[in-house]
């Protein structure tokens, strides 16, 4: 009866430790205890807080947060208009070249890696192709799985300086293939406007950090007083891994873009 009892005494104060911590799982995801997937988390990282679980490596959580006041407040400050898609090109992705092919067709043509199909004759919309997501590695085949990324929300950009530009430096930053990239439509719809503080992808998280950086700065976008030292401290945090790979004798890194999965009918046109 002794044993029994201190069985269940162990058993309870294992529970009861487990629900005041934060489980950071394999995919780099953290779960408070109220999460719908803490208790089916067997292998995971524990954090004491949230907070010391979302800067080990920049991760996401799993419910939606509500926006602090702070930063709704910043936002006034930095925001006299509120954002509209329009701002950055009343026709949505162009047709600079007037070849039949907007941005978003021109972009999965550009970076498929076996010749497209279209949908028509007259070749204006990709239908399928080979395309390796950024976001997770897998391999797409359907173009109708794929969004195109601005790797740099515009409605993030929005309230960080676009507001101040012209309307044409706008669409051209909404076109500017330096800031695009095919990527699942459900993933890329998680991401929303949310900046590099709010969200990462589950795979390819220091590629997606620095390229996010290289286009804010070639744009000259500014970042709220409450996230510069966040963001530091992601790069940094990148770039320690990178030193600490070079020395290493792995010769596929974890989140390497030659660990790919298919997705689709790999071999039907």
């Amino acid at each position: 009866m002794t044993r029994i009892l201190l069985t269940a005494f162990l058993v309870l104060s294992a529970s009861l430790v487990q629900a005041d911590i934060v489980k950071k799982s394999k995919s780099g995801l953290c779960h408070e205890s109220d999460s719908p997937y803490f208790e089916r988390i067997k292998h995971f990282h524990a954090y004491e807080t949230l907070s010391e679980c979302l800067d080990s490596v920049g991760g996401v959580l799993r419910k939606p947060q509500p926006e602090p006041e702070y930063i709704s407040k910043q936002r006034d400050l930095y925001d006299e208009r509120p954002y509209s898609r329009e701002a950055f090109g009343k026709r949505g992705w162009m047709d600079e070249d007037s070849d039949c092919q907007n941005t978003r067709h021109e972009m999965l043509e550009a970076l498929s890696t076996r010749p497209v199909q279209y949908k028509d004759k007259n070749g204006c919309k990709v239908e399928r192709g080979r395309w390796i997501s950024s976001f997770t590695n897998r391999v797409h085949f359907d173009a109708r799985q794929l969004d195109i990324d601005h790797i740099v929300p515009l409605a993030w950009s929005w309230s960080r300086g676009a507001n101040k530009w012209t309307n044409d430096k706008r669409e051209r930053f909404a076109n500017d293939p330096r800031n695009l990239w095919p990527v699942e439509a459900k993933l890329n719809r998680q991401k929303g406007a949310k900046g590099l503080d709010q969200w990462l992808p589950p795979e390819n998280r220091c590629q997606y950090i620095a390229r996010f950086e290289r286009i804010r700065k070639l744009y000259d976008l500014s970042l709220y007083p409450n996230e510069i030292e966040k963001y530091r401290s992601l790069v940094k945090t990148c770039q320690s891994r990178d030193r600490a790979q070079t020395h290493s004798k792995k010769l596929l890194p974890e989140n390497s873009l030659f660990n790919i999965t298919i997705s689709g009918k790999a071999g039907k046109p």
